[in-house]
């Protein structure tokens, strides 16, 4: 899932790093408000957060336990700040990591909708596409054509032949200085 995803990746990397992670919360539970959650954290005197999902009801939250550190978090964000209009202030100075597609995906996208993509909008027009050339190659078995797909997606190689991780675009590091996004590495 989604989210595991993440967590691995982040398991692995602290752990390079000498990282200790203090704890993991994974939930299914949209209806969680996090008070007792960002609680804990607050009583730990945690040097930073790292959130996968729901990041503007667990930044309020730390707002108003003034739960001050340092966060990680998703391109969910995008989403919450252009999309939800989630007030601002509640992302700044985080950072979050986001695949941005090429310039050329991004002007084609904005002259079509009008609007700026977010939230991965190219993974699903790499989904299509991927789809599209697996019917073109077998019109019996898309699962196994799937298998056989490798190309060069708008924001980086897409490759089905490894495993069912198929983007291996490179994500880059943001911060949030004045409601933008600034890039970071």
């Amino acid at each position: 899932p989604w989210g595991q995803s993440y967590l691995r990746i982040w398991q692995d990397v602290a752990e390079k790093n000498g990282v200790t992670i203090e704890s993991v919360l994974c939930t299914m539970d949209f209806n969680n408000d996090f008070r007792a959650d960002v609680t804990k954290m607050a009583a730990k005197r945690l040097d930073a957060v790292i959130i996968a999902h729901m990041a503007n009801v667990v930044l309020q939250r730390m707002k108003e336990q003034k739960l001050l550190v340092k966060v990680l978090t998703t391109s969910n964000v995008v989403e919450d700040i252009k999309i939800k209009q989630a007030p601002k202030e509640l992302f700044e100075g985080i950072y979050l990591t986001d695949w941005k597609p090429n310039d050329e995906f991004v002007q084609k996208f904005r002259s079509r909708f009008n609007t700026d993509p977010v939230v991965e909008a190219h993974n699903s027009y790499e989904t299509l596409r991927s789809i599209a050339k697996a019917l073109k190659s077998s019109e019996t078995d898309t699962v196994e054509a799937l298998r056989t797909i490798k190309y060069d997606g708008v924001a980086g190689l897409i490759d089905f032949t490894g495993s069912s991780f198929v983007n291996k675009s490179t994500a880059q590091l943001y911060r949030v200085q004045n409601g933008n996004f600034e890039l970071v590495h």
